[in-house]
């Protein structure tokens, strides 16, 4: 019996051994999961930074470029208006025709050009025409 106690105590001692192997082998893997999750924590936390900082950057962009369109809406109505005031403008001014009409009767009135006849010379033109048909 004393064989077979010492046989079972061996046996126990191995067993140990493989339960005490096992259970290290359990823990260093249970370590090395430990640090890969630590790992992907912080690549999480990094990335999450980072997505922040870029919706932080991305709405500070997009509210400079909604600035930037107000101010431009506020140029295109300021140029409406003036585009208005000029069409306003050049339909109270004078028309090609209208030009050469007032061209036409300023060298009509013009004393330089023109030929006026003087009272005199009208009362004796017609002395004249009036002597020609007695004739």
């Amino acid at each position: 019996m004393a064989l077979s106690g010492s046989k079972t105590t061996s046996k126990l001692h191995t067993v140990l051994r493989e339960l005490i192997n096992r259970t290290n082998s359990n823990i260093m893997r249970l370590r090395i999961i430990e640090q890969e999750t630590e790992i992907t924590k912080r690549r999480m936390g990094s990335l999450e930074k980072s997505f922040l900082a870029q919706k932080k950057e991305l709405a500070k962009s997009l509210k400079e470029f909604e600035t930037s369109l107000k101010e431009l809406e506020k140029r295109i109505e300021r140029i409406e208006s003036a585009l208005k005031q000029i069409v306003a403008e050049l339909k109270r001014t004078a028309t090609k025709s209208e030009l050469k009409e007032i061209e036409h009767l300023v060298d009509i009135y013009n004393p330089i050009k023109s030929n006026f006849v003087t009272r005199d010379e009208i009362e004796e033109i017609i002395e004249e025409k009036v002597k020609e048909l007695q004739e």
